[in-house]
């Protein structure tokens, strides 16, 4: 009883001095709201799509205030308000699970209130795979690779277009390409995975679609005309360019080879090729190296290096990730797979995967 009625005397003695005191003048406070919102043309909430250009709410995104470590997240309507102690300079940073890249947003509080909106990128992905060729020589690998990817590499909130077997002509690629050129929004990313056959002849480096004939080039997506599709999207910083090809490294290797123009004839920095991109790349082979397919334990045919992209982004992510921050970047994803795959390979047939570093970007996150 006499530890109860001492807590009890010092309980009044704090409100009488509170009381006393008035409690001063409460500290100044500012407000930050707005809408976090994305341009996605899909939204899985109500399962309906959106005219393109549109804008969907982001709802669970975490807004902090990096100089004062306070957040809000947001509701349903994408809608969030954090409170700064002063009107000043902030910046604020946007994360949410379902999207690759945080969004920093600088904003100056001067009023009681200010609003201030961001906007999520999305992805954009592109799978090709062809087994199926019209007029040469079929792969087994290459489907089964698109497949093992597609349930790995789509993690992030974004549009996903795959193109199989005959599906993959030339001009379906192309379209595609042009169509995640029309929809990127800033802080968009666009991904491209292409696994089948590719070549490199002395007059030209190339991928090889559907409708590749053996009597020219015009079927084929030539190192220069995939620099130009890629230098239409609107950053190429944010592209990563994934190929499992035959000579796949000829795409980046300082050498471009236009239509027409022999390789030996081209020279000087402005035929480079994806080196005058900003792109991330990652390729399968050296430019003057074939990419070979393997059956997995399971009786499954995989490309070599598409196989270890799959495990590094599945069941050994753990692995892949060296710094283990629960990212795999496109460095580690590379390096991961490179490693493993000379190992598979150098005592029958050389195969050395390929890396353009560009933004290094996060591939998956766990």
């Amino acid at each position: 009883m006499r530890g109860w009625a001492g807590m009890a005397g010092l309980l009044v003695m704090a409100l009488l001095i509170l009381g006393c005191d008035g409690g001063g003048e409460a500290p100044a406070q500012a407000l930050l709201e707005g809408y976090i919102i994305h341009g996605h043309i899909y939204c899985p909430d109500t399962r309906t799509s959106a005219a393109a250009g549109d804008r969907l709410p982001a709802w669970g995104a975490v807004v902090t205030v990096r100089e004062t470590g306070f957040s809000a997240r947001t509701n349903s309507a994408g809608f969030y308000q954090v409170a700064v102690p002063d009107p000043g300079d902030y910046t604020l940073v946007t994360t949410h699970a379902s999207f690759r890249d945080a969004v920093t947003t600088p904003v100056t509080v001067q009023d009681e209130r200010t609003e201030t909106d961001a906007v999520l990128g999305v992805g954009h992905y592109l799978f090709v795979g062809i087994n199926d060729y019209r007029s040469i020589t079929d792969l087994q690998g290459p489907g089964n690779d698109v497949n093992g990817l597609l349930s790995t590499l789509p993690v992030f909130t974004g549009r996903t277009t795959v193109l199989r077997d005959a599906q993959a002509t030339k001009a379906a690629i192309r379209a595609a390409f042009s169509d995640a050129a029309a929809r990127m929004q800033a802080n968009d990313f666009f991904l491209f995975y292409f696994s089948g056959h590719g070549g490199r002849d002395g007059t030209a480096d190339f991928i090889c679609p559907h409708d590749t004939v053996l009597t020219g080039y015009d079927y084929d997506i030539m190192d220069s005309e995939l620099r130009a599709w890629l230098e239409a999207m609107p950053s190429t910083s944010r592209v990563i360019v994934i190929l499992d090809t035959c000579h796949a490294g000829a795409f980046f290797d300082g050498v471009e080879s236009p239509r027409g123009k022999a390789r030996a004839f081209v020279s000087g920095p402005e035929f480079r090729a994806l080196k005058r991109t900003n792109c991330t790349v990652l390729s399968a082979s050296a430019y003057n190296e074939y990419s070979w397919e393997d059956i997995d334990y399971l009786g499954v045919v995989h490309g070599f290096f598409s196989r270890h992209l799959i495990n590094a982004l599945s069941i050994e992510r753990n692995i892949a990730d060296v710094n283990k921050d629960r990212l795999v970047t496109a460095r580690e994803l590379y390096e991961y797979a490179c490693s493993r795959t000379i190992a598979d390979t150098q005592a029958l047939f050389p195969q050395t995967p390929q890396f353009q570093e560009g933004a290094n970007p996060v591939i998956v996150r766990y």
